[in-house]
């Protein structure tokens, strides 16, 4: 997490004039230091659900734009596929960056086997879907919601088991 420091100001001596050795002034100024606030992230949800053992087999993509289905995910599963909620906290008004992470930075994994997870994508604010963040900002209160998906690679066959992995975004001030 990047943070922004300004110090301004400081202390100034004068020193007595010549011939008279006896008196002298002082003057100040004022120091003022600017701490910005952390960029606080709070999950809603997780990036989950469930795809339909042996019925389902190559590219799923849970799209995080609105109203969107996970694609190519065969026959419907009990709780379908949603992307991960994220509400965040910082700066009002303020300008951040939010990095999404590479193509193989994810697996899930299970006993045996695993899924690889590609094309992450981020909705902001429930715009379209973009694999490239740019221009976000905290509205004036501070906040800011957006939901983030991916692509899993899902191989013929596995078996039916609980998947798990873990993906790192990273937030800083711009």
């Amino acid at each position: 997490m990047k943070r922004s420091l300004g110090l301004l100001g400081g202390a100034l001596l004068l020193l007595p004039a010549q011939g008279n050795a006896q008196s002298f002034d002082t003057a100040s100024a004022e120091v003022t230091v600017f701490i910005l606030a952390p960029v606080v992230e709070g999950t809603v949800d997780d990036l989950e659900g469930e795809l339909v053992a042996g019925e389902v087999s190559g590219e799923v993509v849970v799209d995080p734009a609105p109203g969107q289905a996970a694609a190519g995910r065969g026959p419907a599963a009990p709780r379908p596929l949603r992307p991960a909620s994220y509400h965040v906290a910082g700066r009002r008004s303020a300008a951040f960056a939010l990095v999404l992470p590479e193509a193989g930075e994810c697996t899930l994994t299970a006993p045996g086997a695993s899924i690889p997870v590609k094309g992450f994508k981020v909705s902001v604010a429930g715009g379209p879907a973009t694999g490239a963040p740019a221009g976000l900002t905290f509205n004036a209160k501070g906040m800011n919601d957006f939901k983030v998906g991916a692509t899993l690679l899902v191989g013929n066959g596995l078996p039916g088991n609980r998947y798990v992995g873990h993906f790192t975004m990273t937030m800083a001030y711009n």
